[in-house]
């Protein structure tokens, strides 16, 4: 397990995290993947300007887009409505569409690794968390309201020590 993945799965595993980071991404279209690559990097005193987050979007858009999106809307979709298919096949059918897509999202991290964390910074590591989620919520274009700032607060300070967790169980919006 890397480095980035164990850390992503105790973050998303804390309380609240995995509430935030759907908040977040429902509302914002944030990449849950690129938001835990910027704790990450802010745990290890790594500083996210705005060209960096803009690489690191770039080098996951098409595997999010083309592989990881689908997946979840498919599985979203198996979800509302089986299709005409027995119940209990379908959930089959979306429990191997989770573990697929969980595994998508694996495999982004591992992009998202060998991208680098840009410059390191000397500060306290929730703080530069903070200005790491900025950055990338600055490069989406957004305008945060009073929850979704806490949610970013929240997430900030999973920057300092993250519980331990094991393998996450995919959240479903």
């Amino acid at each position: 397990m890397s480095d980035l993945w164990a850390f992503s799965v105790a973050a998303y595993g804390a309380p609240g995290a995995a509430v935030a980071c759907l908040r977040l991404q429902d509302r914002h279209g944030v990449d849950v993947n690129v938001l835990l690559f910027s704790l990450w990097a802010a745990r290890d005193g790594h500083e996210l300007d705005v060209a960096a987050i803009n690489a690191v979007v770039k080098a996951t858009a098409d595997w999010q887009t083309q592989v990881v999106q689908p997946l979840r809307g498919l599985r979203q979709r198996l979800k509302a409505d089986g299709h005409g298919a027995p119940a209990a096949s379908a959930e089959r059918v979306r429990a191997q569409i989770k573990a697929a897509e969980l595994e998508a999202e694996r495999v982004e991290q591992e992009i998202l690794a060998r991208r680098g964390r840009g410059q390191a910074a000397d500060c306290d590591k929730a703080g530069l968390a903070r200005r790491n989620i900025f950055a990338y919520l600055e490069v989406l274009g957004c305008r945060l309201d009073v929850d979704d700032q806490a949610a970013v607060d929240l997430l900030a300070q999973l920057a300092d020590e993250p519980p331990t967790a094991d393998e996450p169980e995919r959240q479903d919006p």
